[in-house]
């Protein structure tokens, strides 16, 4: 204690205590900053979750407020929804809560319907067995999260809590899916003006554009099953929507708009085309916007450059001129059957006759013994036809069609066709031509050369076996290369010949490689037959007038 009491009152003493005396008032001001530090991080963090709560609040008001409308206008978003009770709608509409993860239901109501149908449009929507986080995982979640940092926070002592500070940050957390759709929930050409209310549901121009384009779009997804798209299908889904709001629109207005005709117009319900994508997004934004938006004429000229395109593209497809379209490289060739399908539309454009034609097809392939048709399977015949190692499966069916008054044939009957599922079409020989092949045992040598004329109802009155083996003879002579076949398409009301389409498939491979070469496999009867008839010996001993 002496020495102690010597430090403190001696003149070294009296120099040490001032120095403590310093070091405790800084560390007494020090702590006085720590604890306001603390104390204001305490204010910083319930200000974020009063923010966090209004958030919340926010999109949950909405999310509810839009379900409410869901629910009292159910019949207007499906005719088939108009009489569910609300429990089952609110289960259709459930599914929306996965949008609550983001930033869809912030805003005023006005913009969340803007920015809800944005969700649904580039998503393709809600589909069937879709998981998603119920809206009461999403709450308990946000909730929780939203009050851990103060929960933390109200743990720590002001002196140790600048070690805590990293966690104490708002986290985003992980949601469970909890819920699977029962239904699917998409915007559609019927339910269009519920998701686009500011269109005030007046049926504009632009509007008929956008509905028959989403139809399209909607179509086409429904048509591809396990990624396989089917056209035909997409054509019959197309054909069935429109007819439920075929009602509602202004066809003649909208042609009209786009400086395009109505027959025109009506293209966008009967194929499809490259253009329509990018179609759907243009006339959507086109339909919802303020008739005095500075961009409107632009996008009206960039929808009716689209519709011509689309249209440029059928009409390419019905004249024949398909070789930028169908190549080799071209994404078009991958979805061949689309091709198939415009073309065959082209050719046979009666009500319902492209597709009758299409099912025979799908017929032939699941009973190749019906009379109604070919089917040929792979590699046919490789081992006896040269070049048909390689050969992918091919399915025809027969159609009888109206001569061309100016066919110099004897027979005006109508004649038959030979239809492919790849959109080919190629007149049937005549029995004259064939049954001289038979004859000569397949030896052209022996025989004239057989003319353009080809077999008519009179031959044949209805698809029946004779008219397949007919066919099927006419099919083997031309892979010989015994028979040059007759390709055509339609032209007005009547069937001319024409190359251009088989050239088009040939030179993209669409036929098939062969096994050995690599190199595309040519489709049969497309080249001109040389020497017939060098065989024969000319009589001229006995006074026959040759002719020559």
């Amino acid at each position: 204690m002496g020495i102690l009491s010597d430090l403190l009152t001696g003149p070294i003493g009296e120099v040490g205590y001032g120095a403590m005396a310093e070091s405790y008032e800084r560390a007494n001001k020090k702590a006085d900053d720590q604890a306001a530090l603390f104390r204001g991080l305490g204010v910083d963090l319930r200000a974020e979750r009063m923010a966090n709560e209004k958030n919340l609040n926010e999109k949950l008001s909405n999310f509810r407020s839009i379900e409410l409308d869901f629910i009292n206008n159910a019949g207007k978003y499906n005719t088939d929804w108009a009489k569910l009770p609300d429990e089952d709608l609110k289960l259709l509409f459930a599914p929306m809560a996965e949008y609550l993860k983001g930033d869809t239901f912030v805003g005023k109501p006005e913009d969340v319907q803007k920015k809800v149908t944005e969700a649904l449009f580039q998503s393709g929507g809600i589909k069937v067995d879709s998981p998603y986080t119920s809206v009461e995982e999403f709450t308990n979640q946000t909730k929780a999260s939203i009050s851990k940092p103060l929960e933390l926070y109200s743990g720590l002592a002001w002196n140790t809590w600048e070690n805590q500070v990293g966690n104490l940050a708002y986290k985003t957390p992980e949601y469970n899916m909890d819920a699977m759709s029962a239904e699917g929930l998409r915007i559609t050409a019927m339910n269009f003006p519920m998701f686009y209310p500011s269109a005030g549901g007046i049926e504009t121009p632009a509007m008929t554009i956008a509905k028959l384009s989403i139809l399209s779009s909607n179509a086409k997804a429904d048509a591809t099953i396990d990624g396989v798209f089917d056209p035909w299908k997409f054509a019959e889904i197309k054909r069935e929507k429109f007819d439920q709001v075929k009602d509602s629109i202004n066809i003649t207005n909208a042609a009209e708009l786009f400086g395009i005709s109505e027959n025109d117009f009506m293209k966008l319900i009967d194929s499809g085309s490259p253009s329509l994508s990018r179609l759907a997004q243009v006339t959507t934004q086109l339909a919802t916007m303020d008739i005095n938006d500075p961009n409107r004429q632009a996008l009206i000229n960039e929808s009716a450059r689209l519709l011509n395109a689309h249209i440029e593209f059928l009409d390419n497809m019905k004249a024949g001129l398909v070789d930028k379209y169908v190549t080799k490289d071209s994404a078009q060739t991958k979805e061949l059957p689309k091709i198939a399908m415009t073309i065959m539309n082209a050719n046979f454009s009666g009500e319902g006759e492209a597709y009758k034609l299409h099912k025979q097809h799908v017929a032939v392939l699941e009973n190749p013994k019906s009379h109604i048709g070919i089917s040929m399977p792979k590699n046919f015949q490789s081992s006896i036809i040269e070049g048909n190692d390689g050969r992918n499966s091919e399915q025809f069916t027969f159609v009888a069609v109206a001569k061309d008054p100016s066919d110099q044939a004897i027979s005006k009957s109508k004649e038959w066709l030979v239809v492919s599922n790849t959109g080919i079409v190629f007149k049937l020989p005549s029995i004259n031509t064939i049954t001289s092949l038979d004859n000569a045992d397949g030896d052209i040598t022996q025989i004239r050369a057989p003319s353009k004329v080809s077999a008519t109802i009179d031959d044949f009155n209805m698809p029946n076996e004779a008219l397949k083996v007919h066919a099927v003879k006419a099919i083997k002579y031309a892979m010989e290369g015994k028979l040059q076949l007759t390709f055509v398409r339609r032209s007005g009301n009547y069937f001319i010949e024409d190359n251009n389409y088989v050239n088009a498939l040939e030179k993209a491979g669409v036929f098939g490689k062969n096994n050995t070469t690599g190199h595309n496999i040519k489709y049969f009867g497309t080249e001109p037959v040389e020497g017939y008839g060098t065989g024969i010996v000319l009589d001229t001993e006995i006074g026959i007038d040759t002719g020559i």
